[in-house]
C-alpha cells in the first residue's frame, strides 16, 4: 500500500511536467478514436441503424482490443456478447433506448473505469435523482434519507421501496443501475 502512494505522488508530480500536460492535447488518438467525422453525428432523438451498430462496433473493438482485465471476467464471451447486443442495439427505437443498452454493456466488464455516457441531451434522464437515498439492507430496498419536505410528507425514513416504475425494485436495480 505504501508503494501505491509513493507512486501517486510521483504520477502527480509528473502531471505538472509541460511535456506531460501537453500529451492529452498533442494525441491524435482520442480524435481519430471518438471524433471522426464517420461516427461524430449530432444528436438526434432516433439513430440510424448504421450509426448504432457503429457505436457498439467502436466500444466491442476498443474493448476486445485495449481491455486489459478479460482474466477477470473468464466467463464474458466478448464476441457473443457482441452479437447479442448487435440486435438488441438495432432493435431500440430511440437514442435513449440505445444508450440504455448501451450503458447495460459495459458493466459486464466488471471493471469501474469503463463506462459508456450518454450524450448531455440525456443526462437529466440517466443522472437525475430524487433527493433521497436509500440502503440495501437484509435484501430490502430501504430509505435512508429523504431531503425535500414535500417529499418528506410521503416518504419516511426506514419505508421500504417496493417497485420502481412498476417495476421491483431490487430488479429494476439489477437492470438498470
Amino acid at each position: 500500500m505504501l508503494m501505491t502512494f509513493a507512486l501517486a505522488a510521483q504520477l502527480a508530480d509528473a502531471a505538472d511536467v509541460p511535456r506531460f500536460k501537453a500529451a492529452p492535447q498533442t494525441s491524435p488518438l482520442s480524435e481519430r478514436l471518438y471524433k471522426a467525422p464517420a461516427i461524430a453525428t449530432p444528436y438526434k432523438q432516433v439513430l440510424t441503424v448504421g450509426e448504432k451498430v457503429a457505436g457498439l462496433s467502436l466500444f466491442w473493438a476498443e474493448a476486445r482490443g485495449s481491455f486489459v482485465h478479460f482474466d477477470h471476467v473468464p466467463d464474458l464471451a466478448w464476441d457473443q456478447v457482441y452479437m447479442d447486443y448487435l440486435t438488441k442495439v438495432i432493435a431500440a427505437p430511440t437514442t435513449r433506448d440505445y444508450y440504455r443498452i448501451m450503458m447495460q454493456l459495459a458493466p459486464l466488464l466488471q471493471d469501474g473505469h469503463t463506462n459508456i455516457y450518454p450524450p448531455r441531451e440525456l443526462g437529466n434522464e440517466f443522472y437525475a435523482r430524487p433527493p433521497m437515498r436509500t440502503a440495501l439492507v437484509e435484501g430490502k430496498l430501504l430509505v435512508e434519507w429523504v431531503g425535500n419536505p414535500a417529499l418528506q410528507a410521503r416518504l419516511h425514513v426506514g419505508e421500504e421501496v417496493v417497485a420502481i416504475d412498476g417495476e421491483p425494485a431490487l430488479e429494476y436495480g439489477r437492470r438498470h443501475i
